[in-house]
């Protein structure tokens, strides 16, 4: 892997004659960081009892143990250190040698207790405890209670509220809506950086009073956030915030964060089954302590559905050893009139049209095979409710049935054959590397195909998928249509008759998951906004309403100056 390697440099416009490489690789190779999980490994071998433990992320790692008292804890340490086969025989080993001054020695205990925290000695160097220490962006206190973290991120937000500041003056500057564009995109990733580790979301007791959760903690962040608004609005320093954040069409901090949560969440839950955290995620979600909750019970609890009812997404799909997997011939016409046209002079014998559909918020796909002279061959397939699929993956699954009934067509070997589908997000995801959500389906269909094209061998036989413009009078189109709302209803074909692939229930899509919770959590702001004063108070109330950006729209005008905006 490593031999016959070879780089080059460029320096403004001039490139220069390749350099062979004779010692590793070249800096910003591809392959540093996979290979850097070997070269590290060692470090992860370490510890040898459960009260040890390590981490690392390409070259910071961390080893951790767990002991009655910090003196037994860094006798622990130091021989963790010093043993044969630990971290300084390794620094020897593999020609890296630690750089002692960066070392950080964090002593956690609950904050109630005093205890006292000795340096730890190590044969180079004395390490006096810390107070915190920063790792991967998160600062870890003594204590764990976040708030050097909090600090930190509330710091963050200040700062990029003070440069939009600067770029959106009263007089000059950015639009509203361009400033809000640079916030969200910018700022609030930087505040809510590991948000679903250090900060949890605040939820209400059965009495409906917002009781349990850092109240404190999101309080600072919407102060940060409030800096945010006044920056994109303009507004008086004294504006309420609830107002701010409903003109500027910016999610209130508590529920921006219970949002983060899920979305962190529903990302892990799609990790395929072999993956380290799956399994503990899977475990928090069955069973909730009720004292020193984890921020992986945390998690679980902001999940609507179980992690093993989720769609697992491959990081990679198509094992490369394996060759390219075939392609389905694809042809997308350039638009409606050129797509009518070639479905009125194709000449394919046997033609499928599929379609997908959300009707009365259930989903369904169906797909209808026509040959001259024979009966049309219907399959209908019920996905399930609108929160758990989507119209997309409807319309991957009509491909798959279209390309099951080719499949079972009797006599077609030496035949062109044709699936048109008015989709043309779902024609394309047959080119892909099937890592995004619900293209399992797209897979499975490509295996499908690849079944049919070594089943037929015939050089007369051809499969196509065609996008046909959907509600253009193509009857095939619009009968597939009908279809699709039927199963949509509920009314299925038999599962003898379907392909194994959907005879049972598909695992729930991760993007009709988040749409759902999306809704539910503009829903619950809207409601909050419309039971405040200042909402009761307002004469234009339907400008202000939350996330639909009416206010900021008619703010944003080019010919409004930036004075009149505010």
């Amino acid at each position: 892997m490593l031999t016959d390697r070879s780089t080059t440099l460029r320096f403004d416009d001039h490139t220069s004659d390749t350099i062979k490489l004779n010692n590793g690789i070249g800096q910003g190779d591809p392959l540093s960081m996979a290979l850097y999980q070997f070269y590290n490994a060692d470090l992860l071998d370490i510890p040898k009892s459960k009260d040890e433990s390590a981490i690392a992320y390409v070259d910071d790692a961390i080893l951790t143990v767990t002991a009655k008292t910090f003196q037994e804890a860094h006798d622990k340490l130091v021989s963790m250190m010093t043993r044969p086969g630990g971290a300084i025989e390794w620094t020897r080993t593999h020609n890296s040698q630690f750089e002692y001054s960066k070392l950080a020695l964090v002593d956690f205990a609950h904050p109630a207790k005093k205890v006292s925290r000795p340096p730890l000695t190590l044969p180079s160097i004395t390490v006096t405890p810390s107070k915190s220490a920063k790792y991967l962006g998160v600062i870890l206190d003594q204590g764990l209670n976040w708030k050097e973290q909090v600090a930190h991120a509330t710091g963050k937000g200040s700062k990029w509220a003070a440069q939009i500041r600067r770029i959106a003056r009263p007089t000059w500057g950015l639009t509203p809506g361009a400033a809000r564009r640079i916030y969200q995109g910018v700022a609030i990733p930087r505040i809510l950086y590991g948000i679903d580790i250090w900060c949890t979301p605040t939820h209400k007791n059965t009495r409906g009073k917002v009781t349990q959760g850092p109240t404190a903690t999101i309080a600072k962040l919407a102060t940060a956030q409030r800096a945010g608004a006044l920056a994109i609005t303009g507004g008086f320093r004294t504006s309420p915030t609830d107002s701010l954040d409903a003109h500027a069409a910016l999610l209130p901090m508590h529920l921006r964060i219970g949002k983060a949560h899920h979305d962190a969440a529903t990302r892990m839950a799609t990790l395929p089954s072999k993956h380290p955290l799956y399994n503990h995620l899977k475990r928090a979600a069955k069973c909730q302590p009720r004292r020193h909750k984890s921020p992986l019970h945390h998690l679980a609890v902001s999940m609507s559905v179980p992690p093993d009812q989720i769609e697992k997404i491959p990081i990679v799909h198509i094992n490369p050893a394996n060759g390219q997997e075939p392609k389905i011939n694809i042809t997308i016409p350039d638009n409606k009139e050129e797509s009518i046209q070639v479905e009125a002079h194709a000449e394919e014998s046997v033609r499928v049209y599929t379609d997908g559909s959300s009707h009365n918020g259930k989903v369904g796909a169906a797909a209808v095979l026509r040959r001259s002279g024979r009966p049309d061959r219907i399959l209908r397939v019920y996905l399930g409710k609108e929160e758990h699929h989507t119209v997309y993956e409807a319309e991957l699954a009509g491909i798959l049935l279209g390309l099951h009934l080719i499949k079972t067509e009797r006599k077609c070997r030496r035949v062109k054959c044709v699936i048109g589908a008015d989709n043309q997000a779902a024609i394309q995801a047959m080119h892909t590397d099937f890592t995004s959500p619900g293209q399992h389906i797209a897979a499975e269909s490509l295996i499908t195909a690849k079944q049919i094209i070594n089943a037929k061998k015939s050089r007369d036989f051809g499969l196509t998928l065609r996008w046909i413009a959907g509600h253009s009078g193509i009857p095939g189109n619009e009968r597939a249509d009908e279809e699709a709302k039927r199963a949509a209803e509920g009314k299925s074909s038999d599962k003898s008759d379907l392909p194994r692939y959907l005879r049972n229930p598909l695992q729930k899509s991760i993007s009709a998951i988040k749409q759902k919770h999306n809704s539910t959590t503009n829903d619950r702001w809207k409601e909050e906004w419309q039971a405040s004063d200042r909402y009761k108070r307002l004469r234009a109330s339907d400008t202000a309403t939350p996330s639909s950006k009416k206010y900021l729209k008619l703010i944003s005008d080019n010919n409004l100056s930036r004075k009149t905006a505010s």
